[in-house]
């Protein structure tokens, strides 16, 4: 499902994805004014934007702010999530993405309850979630986070279902644990500095990390299985 599907604003009429069009339009004008003016190609761009990041002591709140913005540019968090992993290094790139992307999960929700309406269509596409989500937010949403559903996507619905907050913040907190923890873990076995540096070759990869991020990824989807049957069981306890 596209991110661009899920959500018209009520209030102002403007189509969503003409804001991230325009947003678009102003970063690759700014990247071409930067690569310009100063004379570099790309990959020293994107070298030099790699050593800010990974040195400067102000990119972590940078990334932070980037990635709670994100949805609003139709970016995917995994892209965000992977490259923290690689610049950063696992554990800070697992806290830093952890913050930005509850920050980003409220924000996202705050505009969906307050701002945004369904487009055509949503309801029939997600008719098969919003009876569990309104009659057992905690547990269908800690399912979704732990099965990989689009994070965005329930972001906006749960905040255009005006879902409780409390159940949504504890359960995206907790659920999207494994699923950040597995990305980083993939991140982080890939060299990004000896692939702008170098280019692609097998040995800037961590087989070892790799395997982290499968084992996390195998474990993930089974607690994921767990949730999925105590959320039956509550359904059901709730039909009665």
């Amino acid at each position: 499902m596209r991110l661009a599907s899920v959500f018209k604003t009520s209030r102002f009429h403007i189509p969503a994805t003409w804001v991230a069009a325009a947003l678009w339009c102003i970063a690759i004008f700014c990247l071409y004014y930067y690569y310009g003016t100063h004379g570099l190609s790309m990959k020293d761009m994107l070298y030099e934007l790699f050593v800010f990041l990974s040195t400067d002591p102000r990119a972590p709140l940078l990334y932070i702010i980037a990635y709670t913005l994100q949805p609003f540019a139709f970016l995917p968090s995994t892209v965000f999530t992977v490259l923290a992993g690689s610049i950063f290094g696992f554990w800070p790139a697992l806290v830093y993405t952890l913050i930005g992307a509850n920050l980003s999960a409220s924000t996202a929700y705050g505009v969906g309850r307050v701002l945004a309406r369904p487009a055509p269509g949503l309801m029939n596409q997600l008719a098969r979630w919003i009876g569990p989500l309104q009659r057992a937010p905690f547990e269908t949403i800690l399912f979704m986070r732990l099965a990989y559903f689009p994070f965005d996507v329930v972001n906006f619905v749960s905040g255009i279902l005006k879902l409780r907050y409390l159940p949504f913040v504890i359960a995206t907190a907790v659920g999207s644990v494994p699923g950040i923890a597995t990305l980083t873990a993939l991140g982080t076995a890939v060299s990004l500095k000896s692939l702008l540096a170098e280019g692609l070759s097998f040995s800037m990869i961590d087989i070892r990390l790799v395997g982290v991020s499968v084992v996390l990824f195998v474990v993930s989807i089974v607690i994921a299985e767990g949730v999925r049957r105590v959320q039956k069981r509550s359904l059901k306890a709730g039909q009665q």
